[in-house]
């Protein structure tokens, strides 16, 4: 079970800034990606619409869009 504290759980080198990434911790999978500032964010990797996830999107202008249907996240 995920507790209060902070994770490695990917080098920063490896989130470009136009691509998310999916990754699985304790058995919840996340996205990783970053923002218009280049600040690295997570989410659940689960769209709240379709729960398509969200790591099949793009990140436009700062903002993970779900390619389901383009609602965005901004982190």
């Amino acid at each position: 079970m995920m507790t209060a504290q902070w994770l490695a759980v990917l080098p920063s080198s490896e989130i470009p800034s136009e691509q998310p990434v999916a990754v699985v911790v304790d058995q919840l999978p996340l996205v990783l990606f970053r923002d218009g500032e280049g600040t690295v964010r997570a989410l659940l990797d689960r769209c709240p619409h379709r729960r398509v996830p969200l790591s099949l999107g793009r990140v436009i202008d700062g903002a993970l869009r779900c390619a389901y249907h383009g609602w965005s996240f901004d982190g």
